[in-house]
């Protein structure tokens, strides 16, 4: 029988139950005519259904058994073949059925009313039943196949067979997140919110009545005790014959329990106990004894924890299986994930949705399954649930969770903008201080320009032989002009006064040069503070004052002072801060604390090889210093080698300022260490570089004729087998300069041959 046939002979059944027994007979006639098979099969129907009007109970009819009937396997009713019974409640049994055609077979699922149960109530839920299923088509609640009567009367209806399990049960199994299972579960909204469209409520949702197939599709079963709402109109729920209201406690609503008038909001409160179970493995009721009053008292009176609560108990249920022990490990396991984090997830906003939803008054539930199900949907998105309403700080924390990768990335954007633009201000802002500087610096070029011409145009400056001048009246005549001239601007007499102070350290004016350099510093330290360039620049000069005076401890003093300035601004890697360094080495050396001024020399070296761009002549200078050093402490083969390092750079950078100096140490240093054809060598190449250089009065011209009389001394004395004449010890004098490691890696020991230049 189709379906069409079946809802045919149901539409006159319940057509004819509403006319008087003596009415039916014409009734028939009129709407059967000559179809007698169809007359037939409403004839049976309704032989059954008016059993129901009997003042007993159909249990105790002598025409039908008092016990339940079981149909064995093999049994057919109608086309269809029993093969296994697969569940059996208070209304009838359901079979695992096929029908079986010509070229195919169809699996089905086939509930026929139980013999015995054949009460009015029971009879005609089971009507409403097939009634409901046919007016239900979603892919997510079985499908309606077919209907009709066996051959005893008993109605009976097939559906679409469903080969899957229980939606808590397929969770557990498979291990779902818990967004995933949020997903399942709104497919199990989208059927009730089909169902309530069609005023139907089922009311008893659970577990057991929703399968899920092996492809994930969940299906809703079981309308046996579900209600068909007229618009406008509620009617209560009526007692079965038992006594007992048609429902399942674990999943049934307080209206259900109470028997109040059922709504749609009845099922919102069994789909809020659904999910509750579903996230945290709990059920939300739990009852000791089932007695109606304790029912009662749970279902209406107690709020159940909440799920992210709940989550940390050990709870111990039966069940047909055994006893199922739910522990916070098994519960997060089996979402796939720990206690802390599944807790964590819970909270807030599940948690709001579940209470939501299972609220004791009707008008705090969701309006429609489909509204539930649109708050899941925002909470997957990250959107602001209808639970937990629109306070600000709770939508702008949707907000950010919901584009947490934008608002990142448009933070870092807007970071990297500001930093940008930061970076920008300074550099603009340094430009513009540099620009300053350099303008300032420029005036006061300008200034000292003006200065000294003015000073030495003076011609009482200057005595009646133009190559002496008179540094005390030169000092005298500068700090009285600099005071007078500058009265507002201390920087510029500071550096006046310590320009002035470094011609007469340059010309050796020491006692002269001291106050001078004094002044400025003194000025400095007040105008711009002690961790500045120019400070440290004065202290620079005045431990060279005090170094060429012989007062080793003060020079030591200044100069240690000048180092912590230019570290204290940043500038140890600059060509300042080697030359203070280069000085203090040469402090230490006069000191012999050797150690200590070798170790400076090289990081002096080390430095200004560092600095681009490369400044040969004041490597050249540290060089000869170190070459110094290495004839103080008696290890000429290493003074050998740093003197042709330093004369190598010299060649290289191409100037010949210099180079006539380092010859004749060359040539000293090997007349020293007995190497007297290396020493001629070096001697003749210094004469032919101060031959183009120097005039014949210059000293270097003195020192090559000393040289060259202790040449041809030696000669003489070895002609004699004398030794060679004693030859003085070279001098210092030279100024620090820049390092690398390069001097470090050379061996010890000179050439066998001095190189071309």
């Amino acid at each position: 029988m189709d379906t069409a046939r079946w809802k045919q002979i149901n539409d006159i059944m319940n057509a004819a139950l509403d006319l008087e027994p003596e009415a039916r007979d014409a009734f028939l006639r009129k709407i059967c005519r000559d179809d007698a098979d169809l007359r037939s099969e409403v004839e049976n129907m309704l032989a059954v259904a008016d059993v129901t009007f009997l003042e007993k109970p159909a249990l105790a009819s002598p025409e039908l058994s008092p016990e339940p009937r079981s149909y064995e396997s093999g049994y057919r009713i109608g086309p269809y073949r029993i093969v296994q019974e697969i569940g059996r409640g208070g209304m009838g049994a359901v079979y695992m059925a096929v029908r079986e055609g010509e070229g195919f077979q169809q699996e089905v699922a086939l509930k026929v009313l139980q013999f015995g149960m054949a009460s009015a109530d029971l009879i005609q839920r089971f009507h409403n039943e097939r009634q409901i299923m046919a007016n239900l088509n979603h892919h997510n609640i079985a499908k309606l196949l077919d209907g009709g009567a066996t051959e005893d009367g008993l109605p009976y209806f097939v559906m679409e067979y469903v080969d899957g399990v229980p939606i808590h049960d397929y969770c557990r199994v498979r291990r779902l997140s818990v967004p995933a299972r949020l997903r399942l579960f709104r497919k199990v909204c989208s059927a009730v919110h089909f169902a309530h469209q069609n005023l139907v409520v089922h009311r008893d949702l659970k577990p057991g009545n929703i399968l899920v197939t092996a492809e994930g599709e969940p299906k809703l079963l079981d309308f046996g005790i579900a209600k068909l709402l007229r618009p406008g109109t509620f009617e209560p729920v009526t007692m079965t014959t038992a006594g007992v209201r048609p429902m399942t406690p674990e999943y049934a609503s307080p209206e259900q329990v109470t028997g109040e008038a059922i709504t749609t909001e009845s099922d919102i409160y069994s789909l809020g106990l659904l999910l509750y179970e579903l996230l945290c493995g709990h059920r939300a009721h739990r009852f000791a004894n089932r007695s109606e009053e304790e029912v009662r008292r749970v279902v209406c009176e107690t709020y159940p924890p909440k799920p992210s609560q709940v989550m940390w108990e050990r709870y111990e249920r039966p069940s047909e299986r055994g006893p199922i022990v739910l522990t916070p490990e098994i519960v997060s396991r089996e979402r796939g994930t720990d206690p802390k984090r599944l807790a964590r997830q819970l909270g807030g906003d599940l948690d709001n949705m579940v209470m939501m939803a299972i609220s004791k008054d009707p008008d705090h539930r969701y309006a429609s399954a489909e509204q539930f199900s649109h708050d899941i949907i925002n909470y997957l998105g990250g959107f602001p649930i209808l639970a937990r309403g629109k306070s600000s700080f709770y939508l702008a924390q949707r907000f950010f969770e919901r584009h947490q990768f934008a608002i990142l990335m448009i933070s870092l954007m807007g970071m990297m903008l500001f930093l940008f633009s930061l970076t920008t201000l300074v550099q603009h802002r340094q430009t513009q201080r540099e620009h300053r500087i350099a303008e300032m610096e420029k005036q006061k070029a300008r200034q000292l320009n003006h200065f000294f011409s003015a000073l030495f145009a003076e011609p009482d400056f200057v005595v009646r032989n133009r190559s002496e001048i008179s540094t005390e009246r030169l000092t005298s005549r500068a700090v009285h002009r600099i005071r007078a001239g500058y009265p507002n601007e201390p920087e510029v007499q500071a550096a006046m006064m310590h320009a002035v102070g470094n011609v007469c350290l340059q010309l050796g004016a020491l006692d002269q040069a001291h106050p001078l350099l004094e002044e400025a510093l003194r000025i400095r330290g007040d105008v711009l503070g002690k961790d500045h360039l120019d400070y440290a620049e004065s202290l620079r000069d005045l431990g060279t004052v005090r170094l060429r005076q012989g007062r080793l401890v003060e020079a030591e003093c200044r100069l240690a002072d000048a180092r912590k300035a230019l570290e204290n601004i940043k500038m140890h890697d600059s060509p300042s801060y080697a030359g203070v360094i280069e000085e203090l080495a040469q402090v230490y050396g006069r000191m012999q604390r050797f150690d200590e001024a070798e170790a400076l020399h090289w990081q002096a070296l080390e430095v200004v090889q560092s600095v681009e761009p490369r400044d040969p002549e004041m490597v050249t200078r540290i060089l000869l210093q170190l070459a110094h050093h290495f004839i103080a402490v008696d290890r000429p083969d290493r003074a050998r080698v740093v003197l042709n390092w330093a004369l190598s750079e010299q060649v290289a950078s191409g100037s010949d300022d210099g180079l006539a100096h380092t010859l004749i140490r060359l040539a000293t240093l090997e007349h020293r260490c007995g190497r007297d054809e290396h020493s001629r060598i070096w001697a003749e190449r210094a004469g032919e570089v101060a031959a183009m250089m120097f005039h014949e009065k210059h000293p270097l011209q003195r020192q090559l004729s000393e040289l060259r009389e202790i040449h041809a001394a030696s000669l003489d004395a070895s002609q004699d087998g004398e030794g060679s004449p004693e030859m003085p010890m070279l001098e210092s004098g030279m100024v620090p300069a820049e390092v690398s490691s390069k001097g470090a890696e050379q061996k010890d020991g000179g050439q066998d041959e001095p190189e071309k230049y």
